[in-house]
């Protein structure tokens, strides 16, 4: 290794042992924003798999529609919403504009838990079912939204490596999670009415909740890694750092043995 390629390896040393002093004076408060992350992470996690599991039936044709299934899977369903409404409100992050959206995906998310959807062969556009409807188009909006800006910009203006992979995980979750949410918007208006796709083909293969499910788990993902729990970013950097070489190493200098 070159004495240029030395000091930048030390460069970056120092700029993460700074992020790691910030990091533990965040973590004495009573809720930090890590801690947010986290339990939005959970929360999102648990939606899709507990709600149709107390729901017990296999034909759900969206994670929402559980509200007139069974009671226990209504009543839980509303609460893990109401919970992550709470934690969008309450999180602050780095900026004025990323405080504001997660504010708004807590309300979509509240207005989301609180308007059931529609049942099955009732009227789609009752008031109830639109209120829904926008809160949740809205909170995955808000998801993929503070991917691509907050959670991507934060990260990808930092000089070290792992800052640089957590970036580029955050642009492909949020590419995804409106990906998906585009598509589930697509099926959702060409089964209006039975206009071009009909309910059976729906209750079948069931787009919709499969589109929930899987932008539910991104939402995930991309909020466990911005928590930074140890383990989940050692996942992140595992591939890429099972090849490196130590830079003591490679300028011949011998570490000292352990005590």
């Amino acid at each position: 290794m070159t004495a240029p390629e030395l000091k930048e390896e030390v460069k970056d040393l120092k700029v993460e042992v700074k992020e790691l002093k910030a990091e533990i004076k965040a973590e004495k408060q009573t809720f930090s924003s890590g801690m947010i992350r986290l339990f939005v992470g959970i929360v999102t996690f648990a939606i899709p798999i507990i709600v149709p599991i107390l729901a017990a039936t296999p034909e759900l044709s969206s994670i929402s529609s559980s509200y007139h299934k069974a009671d226990l899977a209504r009543d839980v369903y509303v609460g893990l919403l109401g919970m992550l409404g709470f934690c969008l409100l309450a999180y602050r992050g780095n900026a004025f504009i990323e405080n504001l959206v997660a504010s708004l995906g807590g309300i979509a998310a509240w207005a989301a838990a609180l308007a059931p959807t529609t049942c099955d062969g009732c009227d789609p556009l009752s008031l109830p079912s639109v209120v829904h409807m926008l809160g949740g188009i809205t909170l995955f909006l808000v998801a993929g939204h503070l991917c691509l800006f907050s959670f991507y910009k934060a990260a990808k203006t930092k000089d070290w490596i792992k800052a640089k992979r957590r970036a580029r995980c955050y642009k492909v979750l949020g590419i995804l999670i409106w990906t998906s949410l585009a598509i589930s918007i697509i099926f959702g208006v060409l089964n209006f009415k039975e206009m071009m796709i009909p309910n059976t083909f729906m209750q079948t293969f069931r787009p919709i909740f499969w589109g929930e499910f899987v932008m539910l788990w991104l939402f995930c993902a991309a909020w466990t890694i911005a928590a930074k729990i140890k383990w989940i970013t050692a996942l992140v950097d595992e591939v890429k750092d099972k090849d490196k070489i130590d830079p003591v190493e490679q300028i011949g200098l011998k570490k000292p043995e352990p005590a």
